[in-house]
Order: C-alpha cells, then sequence, then structure tokens
C-alpha cells in the first residue's frame, strides 16, 4: 500500500471554554508523529469546535457525529450508531464528519482517557469511528488510552468489536492492556507505551532546569477533590503552606482545565483560586490560560509537582522533577498509577484519604530533599522512552500502511516492551492494585460499622416517633 495522503483524527478538544492542557498536548504530539511518519500528509481533525482546532492547530476540521452525553440516552446513541452504518456506503453527502472519514485513507484515536461510562457521548464517537473505518475498510489507529476501568455491559461489548477491529492499540498504563486482552483485542495488536505527550516538544530532550531559577512547588487540582466537602482541600493547602515556608519555594498554581469558572468549581481555574486563598500566602501565583507546551515548561523546572491531575504528572517525569500525585477513585488511581509507573515511581500516589492523614507534607519533605533526579538517571529515562517512541511510531506506520502491526523491529516483545523491562512494572501494578483493593475492603467496614452504630442510636427516635405518631391518630380520632 502507498502512504496515506489523508489521515482523520478524533480528539477531545474544544474551544477557549472547554479546554484540557493534557488532551491538547496529546492531540500536538500525535500530529507531530504524525507528520513526521508521513511526509505530506493532510490531517483532519474531528472534535467539538472545528473553527478552533483550525485556527489553533493549522489543519481541517470537522464536528463530532453529535453522540448524546446524557447517561440514560442508551437508546438514541444506539440508533445514532445505526444511522450512520446505514448511511456509510451512500455517496450523498450526509454527516461533514462522515464524508471526512470517507475520504481518509485511515482513521487515528488520539490519546486520553475517555473510553469509560463515565463519558458515554465521548465513548460512543470513538467506537463509532472504528466502527464506521472497519465498513469502510479503512486502517484503525487507537494511541496512548486508559481503557475504563467502569464499562456497562452494553458499553463492553460494542468497545471490545470496536477495539478488535484497529490495527494497533496503545495503552498508557497496565491495567489497560489486561483490560482490552479482557474485551477481545489480540495482544498482538496492544502495545504499552508512554503517554503521547511525552513526544511534545522538548520533553524528551532534557529538563532545562536552570539551576539559579527561584524554587517553586507547582499544583494542579481539579474539582473532584473538592467535590465532597472543604475539609481536604484546607488539609492539603496547610500541607502547601508549610512545604513553601520550609523550602522557600513559591507556590505556582496551575489550571490544567477550564470552563465557566463559577463558584461551583466547575474547572480547574476556580479550584485554583479557592486552593490559594486557603493556602494564604501572597506569594501564590496563579499560572491559568497557560498553552500546552507552557506548561510542560513551567511544570518541568519546578522543584516539586503536586498534582490530582495526570499530565502535569507526566511532564514531571520526563524531566526528573519530584512529583506527587493524588487520586480519589479507581479510574484516577490508575491514571495516577499508570504515569508514575513508567519511571518507577509508583510510592508517590496518594488517595484523597492519605491527604488527610498529612502524607502530602510527608512525603513532600522527603522528595525536596532528595530533590530533582541526577543527569545520569533523568537521560536513562528519557533515553528508554525515546526508544520505545521511536519503536512505537514505526509500528504506527506499518499499522496505517499495510494495516498491520505484525512487522515489528524487535522479536520476542510483549505489549512493545521487551519482558525484562515490562514484568517488573506489571508485578509492581499488581501490588498496588491488591493494596488498594485492601484499602477499599477496610473503607467499606469502616462504613458498614458506622452505619450499624447510627442504626443502634436511631432506634430509641424511632421508637419514639412510632409512640407518638400513634398518640397523635388516637387524638385525631376523638376529636
Amino acid at each position: 500500500m502507498t502512504p496515506p495522503r489523508r489521515l482523520l483524527v478524533i480528539a477531545d478538544v474544544g474551544g477557549d471554554t472547554t479546554r484540557h492542557i493534557g488532551d491538547e498536548a496529546m492531540l500536538e504530539a500525535n500530529i507531530e508523529g504524525l507528520r513526521d511518519s508521513f511526509e505530506r500528509v493532510e490531517i483532519v481533525v474531528m472534535s467539538r469546535d472545528p473553527k478552533w482546532i483550525s485556527t489553533r492547530y493549522g489543519v481541517d476540521a470537522v464536528p463530532l457525529f453529535g453522540f448524546p452525553e446524557a447517561k440514560d440516552a442508551t437508546d438514541e446513541r444506539e440508533a445514532l450508531l445505526t444511522r450512520l452504518k446505514a448511511a456509510a456506503p451512500s455517496v450523498h453527502p450526509s454527516h461533514p464528519a462522515l464524508e471526512a472519514l470517507r475520504s481518509a485513507d485511515a482513521v487515528v484515536i488520539s490519546g486520553g482517557g475517555n473510553l469509560s461510562s463515565s463519558w458515554p457521548d465521548l465513548l460512543w464517537e470513538r467506537i463509532a469511528a472504528l466502527a464506521l473505518a472497519k465498513l469502510l475498510g479503512k486502517p484503525a489507529i487507537v494511541l496512548g488510552q486508559t481503557l475504563g476501568p467502569h464499562l456497562e455491559d452494553l458499553e463492553r461489548v460494542a468497545l471490545g468489536d470496536a477495539l478488535a477491529t484497529a490495527a494497533f492499540v496503545g495503552v498508557r498504563d497496565l491495567p489497560s492492556a489486561a483490560l482490552a486482552v479482557a474485551l477481545g483485542v489480540s495482544p498482538r495488536r496492544i502495545w504499552y507505551q508512554a503517554d503521547d505527550a511525552l513526544k511534545l516538544g522538548e520533553l524528551l530532550e532534557g529538563s532545562h532546569a536552570t539551576n539559579g531559577s527561584e524554587p517553586s512547588i507547582v499544583v494542579t487540582i481539579d474539582p473532584q477533590f473538592r467535590a465532597i466537602g472543604t475539609g481536604r482541600v484546607r488539609s492539603l493547602a496547610r500541607q502547601l503552606r508549610q512545604l513553601a515556608e520550609e523550602s522557600g519555594a513559591t507556590c505556582v498554581l496551575v489550571p490544567h482545565a477550564f470552563g465557566t469558572d463559577s463558584g461551583a468549581g466547575s474547572s480547574d481555574s476556580a479550584e485554583a483560586a479557592l486552593l490559594a486563598e486557603e493556602i494564604g500566602l501572597r506569594s501564590t501565583v496563579i499560572a491559568t490560560g497557560l498553552q500546552a507546551r507552557d506548561a510542560a515548561r513551567l511544570t518541568r523546572t519546578a522543584t516539586l509537582v503536586v498534582s490530582s491531575r495526570y499530565h502535569p504528572i507526566v511532564f514531571a517525569v520526563a524531566s526528573g522533577t519530584p512529583c506527587i500525585g493524588i487520586y480519589g477513585n479507581e479510574y484516577c488511581r490508575i491514571k495516577i498509577e499508570g504515569a508514575l509507573a513508567h519511571a518507577g515511581l509508583l510510592a508517590n500516589a496518594l488517595s484523597y484519604d492519605d491527604v488527610i492523614r498529612g502524607a502530602v507534607l510527608d512525603l513532600g519533605r522527603r522528595l525536596l530533599r532528595s530533590g530533582k533526579a541526577s543527569d545520569h538517571e533523568a537521560g536513562a529515562l528519557r533515553a528508554r522512552w525515546r526508544d520505545e517512541s521511536q519503536r512505537r511510531w514505526l509500528a504506527v506506520r506499518h499499522a496505517i500502511v499495510d494495516g498491520t502491526t505484525s512487522e515489528r523491529p524487535e522479536e520476542g516483545s510483549l505489549l512493545g516492551r521487551q519482558p525484562s523491562e515490562l514484568v517488573p512494572q506489571l508485578l509492581a501494578t499488581i501490588e498496588c492494585g491488591r493494596a488498594a483493593s485492601v484499602r477499599l475492603e477496610r473503607r467499606l467496614e469502616d462504613v458498614t460499622r458506622i452505619a450499624i452504630a447510627l442504626e443502634r442510636m436511631a432506634r430509641p427516635w424511632l421508637a419514639a416517633r412510632r409512640f407518638a405518631s400513634r398518640v397523635y391518630r388516637t387524638f385525631r380520632r376523638h376529636e
């Protein structure tokens, strides 16, 4: 087959009010990788805001298929997919995205963590793109995904069928690789990869941190952290303030996702403002509105990174910057630990409960004492990631041109890695999963004990209420 002239890329990127730095970083890196792999290739991006995409990236863009996002709109999503499949073979214009897919030589799913029940509209946009590519005989590849972990039964079947048609499935964490196999994807098509954004600009070329730069603690916190109460925000703020005062560092709050910035905390910017107020240091800076490369550069020159979002951890490990990842549920745990696993730093992942117990302060002190990774250590990691990236993009080229990943540079590899490299990470990931399960079981036991205690406390009050109700009814009958 000849190299492609036109590629259709679907990415979770939109306009200024729905920006997400991590998704933009992955798209930028993948556009760069595709252009490096294929000369004079034309790239068309499917997104929520085609005009913004065209202006921002200098590419053609089309709208998404338009799957509804409501959790209970399952029937509507199924019906739309059925209509798209019926319209696909037609030569008459029907939908801009479908027309773009017909004229493309291949379909590329850019990196992300949206193949999950949490975002049914985004999940089905990608299922549809893969299913329609198969129907029209177009090769399809999937890059840098976190899969699940939660999928409804219908979604599991549909996603498994869709991924099984892809010539290349890149996953950025080992739990996603395991889920892909469980969904029926051939292990020969699965590649365990570093995050797509590592290819962005200078991330793999060196830290470029200046020794004379002012020390900084870069912090990114998402709205979920505050969703069920402000107690953990106050606790985190106290720990950050103490770390800043002890180290002489400036707290730099870096929002990664943008929205309406309402008082309810609908975006990272609103959370940053609230956290800055809680920290209470006049030196605290909020670096809002950054582009992906600017955020990566700022993170890489930090003294310490603390984040409940994924990509600040990716940017930090790329430069050997000490970092702490914070998670609140299984999905976030898999992502945060997935980013840290590529640098052997799984111990730097903390749960929300760990934050309340003061673990950010304890771990932050240790990391600040140890400082950045040595040039030798950081250089060795970047060399390994560069090698993986180069081999991966060669496999991507084979997948797009030949529709197969069978031509891999090294025989005997497992998920695109040598077993000697993969097995230790796999064992560490399994151990982290077991530890998380134990913590969850203990938490459920605590909740059960509290519920039983509350029930016992409530019994006298319930009895009194029943007695009062009987007295009241008797009184009314005799009025």
